[in-house]
């Protein structure tokens, strides 16, 4: 069950302790209040602006533009991707442009197979590379 819109933060704001809650006693005083309520967007922001600095933000990026698969199977990398793919400020929207970006990540091996298809969702793409990723160990396996 998810939680109302209005309430989301009640709850978050009631887990803060120490420095944090410190924070949140001033900025509750600092930002809008509608019909009595702070929404939920104006919250994220503004403890992401006091938590998540810029220079985070922009190295995060760039450990998303230069991630690679090496020694991660295809499902470390793939969680990976989508944990950093957030700070890429060009992921939403552009499946085609995620795609090539995941692809060229991959180790030589599987991106020669899967970049064949042209696929241009994520999660199709990611699908692909976990069924050959497994045909590969059941190959090895065989022998």
């Amino acid at each position: 069950m998810g939680c109302h819109e209005e309430h989301k933060v009640t709850y978050a704001t009631y887990m803060l302790t120490g420095e944090v809650e410190n924070w949140w006693r001033v900025v509750n005083q600092t930002l809008p209040h509608e019909g009595g309520i702070i929404s939920w967007e104006d919250f994220k922001a503004s403890f992401l602006e006091n938590y998540f600095p810029k220079d985070l933000k922009k190295q995060k990026a760039r450990e998303f533009l230069e991630l690679k698969q090496g020694n991660m199977n295809i499902g470390e990398y793939a969680s990976k991707f989508h944990k950093l793919m957030k700070y890429w400020p060009h992921h939403q929207n552009n499946g085609e442009e995620l795609c090539a970006h995941f692809e060229n990540g991959l180790r030589a091996d599987v991106r020669i197979v899967v970049s064949i298809f042209q696929i241009i969702d994520l999660s199709t793409l990611v699908s692909k590379c976990r069924i050959y990723e497994s045909s590969l160990k059941r190959k090895d396996v065989d022998m």
